[in-house]
């Protein structure tokens, strides 16, 4: 076993999150650690890239997606593909607790956003819980205060919300006539074609 700790950079606060949560790629040597809203100043929070190397683990990157709102997050959930290229970051508090996910790809080892997926209902913490399949081209996000949890498909580098057809543009609640909280927790199988959703009833 091993004992990770935040290495300290200008911008941290001294309030770190770290560890908020956490993922790990297929073959076990990336690990990802989201901090959350109590890392840096301005609190839009981040995530370190972590790889196992010689048995040892060694930090090489910290992100922080652009174009944040406000007090993003960041870091309140992270997921990444099985074959460790796509990386998904969740900051369920931005643009006035809407929500956002900022994806990040790897190139030669260095990530570099591609994207950010905004959340577009009050309150609703779109990306309170992210879910990569395998590959990495099928994006689950909850979003607890909006009751729901959406599906996003890559197709030619663009991300959109899939077809009713191929897996449900939306997964709600059904025969409940009070708000569920949809999306609080989520799985979802390695070829993405599978998901399961958990709600808030019961917190």
């Amino acid at each position: 076993g091993a004992k990770l700790t935040a290495s300290i950079t200008p911008n941290d606060n001294g309030g770190s999150g770290f560890p908020f949560s956490l993922a790990l790629d297929d073959t076990g040597d990336i690990l990802v650690v989201g901090e959350g809203s109590r890392e840096d100043i301005g609190f839009p929070g981040s995530t370190r890239i972590y790889n196992r190397e010689n048995s040892i683990w060694i930090e090489k990157q910290k992100l922080i997606g652009t174009g944040n709102i406000g007090d993003s997050n960041q870091g309140y959930s992270v997921a990444i593909s099985g074959n460790g290229n796509t990386l998904a970051i969740g900051g369920p508090n931005d643009n006035g607790v809407r929500g956002a996910v900022w994806i990040f790809t790897k190139n030669v080892n260095i990530w570099s956003q591609v994207t950010k997926l905004s959340g577009t209902v009050i309150n609703g913490f779109f990306g309170a819980d992210v879910e990569l399949n395998v590959v990495g081209d099928v994006l689950m996000v909850g979003a607890y205060g909006a009751d729901n949890t959406y599906i996003y498909v890559k197709k030619n580098s663009i991300w959109t919300i899939s077809n009713a057809g191929t897996f449900g543009t939306i997964l709600t609640a059904q025969s409940i006539v009070i708000p569920t909280g949809l999306g609080k927790r989520l799985a979802m199988n390695g070829d993405g074609t599978r998901q399961i959703a958990l709600s808030t009833i019961g917190d």
